[in-house]
């Protein structure tokens, strides 16, 4: 009997070998586990919220609103996660692809965003996920497709929405990370994209010869919609409007104030405007900087720095 106990299992009893109708259940029953852990793992982050003013995902929040939106995500995902986890202990097994699923995006997305995050809980729990899927999977193959209960359309249609959307904002995420979406924050130049940098030059609307020391662009998909970058020399704002793409050359020694309009928040850029001096051929230029972890503050000091040296000259 040890023996045969010991083949229905794998990595020190993570993993169901799915060899009859029991070991199905056993595989999906484990579940509930991975539900209960991310329930865990989303309530750290509440504290991380609360207590660190940030999580090991995102930045901290650029205002008061930002916070509670976030802390109001955390809670509802771990409230989320739990009641699918008793689901699953208590045999509804309808919500283990949404859990195990879950867990494997996630493990995902924080190897891209947070690699130092999860460790071996993340591991393990990707384990079980894995096998549970599995189990669900070989339903049909041991006659126990229906599980002997009913379809709960409205689990089912909330699990595709949620999952779905999680799905679809973490593929954003990583796309950010990975460089191909347009950063959310200012950047500086040694971190901002090399594929970004490269549609710069191809635009048109950076030369080879330009250093950027900050970046902001406010473009959803690509950094050639709209956006603003300091090089040592000059302030550089552009906007593609219609396809036609408009590129301001500031030269500091043309500019002779910047003003801030509107601050923003999390949902807004704030908006400023850069005033031209006797010099210049322009009143002024408007311009869009995010928030996010003080990154227009950040480029306008820097701006600022490089006004004060000209017209110290």
């Amino acid at each position: 009997m040890a023996v045969e106990s010991e083949k229905r299992t794998r990595f020190f009893r993570l993993w169901t070998v799915i060899t009859d109708a029991q070991s199905v259940f056993r595989a999906m029953r484990a579940v509930q586990y991975v539900g209960f852990y991310l329930t865990f793992s989303y309530l750290i982050q509440v504290v991380g919220l609360l207590w660190l003013g940030k999580t090991a995902f995102t930045s901290p929040p650029a205002d008061s609103a930002q916070l509670y939106s976030e802390l109001v995500l955390y809670l509802g995902v771990s409230a989320l996660s739990l009641w699918l986890g008793v689901r699953i202990r208590n045999g509804k097994y309808g919500a283990v692809p949404y859990v195990a699923g879950w867990m494997l995006v996630e493990i995902v997305f924080s190897i891209v965003t947070a690699p130092w995050y999860g460790g071996v809980g993340a591991v393990i729990f990707g384990v079980i996920a894995v096998s549970g899927l599995k189990g669900w999977f070989s339903r049909k193959k041991y006659g126990i497709a229906g599980a002997g209960r009913k379809k709960s359309w409205l689990l089912i249609g909330c699990g595709t929405v949620f999952g779905s959307a999680l799905l679809a904002l973490c593929a954003f995420g990583l796309l950010i990370e990975a460089g191909v979406f347009p950063d959310l924050k200012v950047v500086s130049g040694e971190n901002l994209s090399s594929y970004h940098i490269q549609t710069l030059l191809e635009r048109g609307i950076l030369d080879k010869s330009d250093s950027i020391e900050y970046f902001y662009s406010y473009g959803l998909f690509s950094v050639a919609d709209g956006g603003q970058f300091l090089t040592p020399t000059k302030l550089v704002i552009y906007e593609e409007i219609e396809g036609v793409l408009s590129v301001y050359e500031l030269p500091y020694s043309k500019i002779d104030s910047v003003e801030l309009v509107t601050q923003g928040d999390f949902l807004e850029d704030s908006l400023y405007l850069v005033y031209g001096n006797s010099k210049s051929e322009w009143e002024y230029v408007a311009m869009f900087l995010g928030v996010e972890n003080g990154g227009d503050q950040v480029f306008i000091d820097r701006l600022n720095k490089h006004i004060a040296d000209y017209n110290a000259i």
